[in-house]
């Protein structure tokens, strides 16, 4: 990100790691909110495969936040937060290991933050 994305993502850290097909993966982040989140704010996520174009599609941040029952909806005030928000990972993601690019940006397409992740959903030798 850049130190002008309205939002500061300070810490991110996720439960199981690395996640597992099946189970419940608890994401806990911290940010800090520099200027009001507002409906209408949006991201594009890429998933890969490798080279692999697996998922390319744009949400809307505050419906997705709605229906997930998060714990901080829209309009998202000013301030510091901590974040946990658990998901259950379907037994059907395939194994591998994807890269994932997170572009958010507010209503108005100004910069909000973005991320990019490498999982690994490989097999596990126990």
């Amino acid at each position: 990100g850049s130190p002008d994305d309205l939002l500061q993502l300070q810490s991110l850290t996720v439960s199981p790691d690395p996640p597992q097909p099946g189970r419940n993966l608890t994401i806990m982040a911290s940010a800090l909110v520099r200027e009001e989140i507002e409906d209408g704010a949006y991201a594009h996520v890429l998933v890969k495969a490798g080279p692999i174009m697996v998922l390319s599609k744009q949400f809307d941040l505050c419906a997705e936040a709605e229906k997930a029952n998060f714990s901080l909806l829209c309009p998202v005030k000013p301030g510091q937060y901590d974040i946990v928000h658990s998901v259950e990972l379907p037994r059907e993601v395939p194994f591998g290991k994807f890269t994932i690019q997170v572009q958010a940006l507010a209503a108005d397409d100004a910069p909000m933050f973005c991320l990019n992740a490498k999982v690994d959903f490989s097999p596990r030798v126990v």
